[in-house]
């Protein structure tokens, strides 16, 4: 009989697609609110709040690429 592989349990995926949701969400809405602030303190300019958004957006992929890496590597060497 096989003996069930941990790595490959319904509940790690589930996690995972959590996590990755989470964390883009996390990370626009820090992009928001820094642009945010930032046109605030530049005279209502909204291009920075464009700016942040595309800033968060970019550093939640890369936060999402590192999230896979972590999650795909072999935990046994």
């Amino acid at each position: 009989m096989k003996e069930p592989n941990s790595s490959q349990s319904p509940w790690r995926a589930i996690s995972l697609v959590s996590l990755i949701g989470a964390d883009l969400v996390v990370c626009v809405l820090i992009g928001f609110f820094l642009g945010k602030y930032v046109s605030d303190l530049m005279g209502d300019m909204p291009i920075f709040i464009a700016a942040g958004v595309i800033l968060g957006l970019a550093v939640g992929i890369l936060s999402i690429v590192y999230i896979l890496k972590r999650f795909t590597e072999d935990p046994n060497g």
